[in-house]
């Protein structure tokens, strides 16, 4: 596995819909020092936006759990960034995408796909990112964040 010096400015995993809405999208960023800040669309955007909602502050995660969520970042550094959908992917017009950026001092990578488990090492970061949110949410006594499978965390 590969051994990073220093951590990613901040890790963004998001999940974005293909239809003609912003309805429903949804994202996690974690900073370099533990921040982790959660943001999901409940109202439609301004034309050509992303998001209706700003980020939240959730909390901060545990050095303990910012360093395995590094460790599993640093497991992208093999992969080519995926800056498109597939051609196999963008022929669906129903559903959506994921998207990971990972942004460093001099850079930012980009994953996108539609669906990561057809990449195992990409999975894994997003399911870190879900369960660092999961922790801060229960440091905060709030559960109204919908994991990645669907099930509130």
């Amino acid at each position: 596995m590969a051994h990073r010096l220093m951590p990613p400015l901040s890790i963004e995993y998001r999940r974005l819909g293909l239809l003609p809405t912003c309805l429903g999208n949804e994202a996690l960023r974690v900073s370099g020092d533990g921040e982790i800040r959660h943001r999901k669309n409940h109202r439609e955007c301004e034309t050509d936006q992303l998001w209706s909602e700003p980020w939240r502050l959730i909390g901060r995660l545990e050095q303990e759990h910012l360093a395995d969520l590094w460790q599993a970042v640093a497991a992208t550094e093999s992969l080519a960034p995926l800056t498109a959908l597939a051609e196999d992917e963008e022929d669906e017009e129903d559903g959506g995408y994921e998207e990971l950026l990972i942004v460093e001092k001099e850079s930012t990578r980009r994953y996108l796909m539609r669906d990561f488990a057809r990449r195992p090492v990409l999975a894994e970061v997003a399911r870190r990112l879900w369960d660092a949110l999961a922790r801060a949410k229960m440091v905060a006594g709030s559960t109204s964040v919908q994991a990645a499978d669907g099930n509130g965390v």
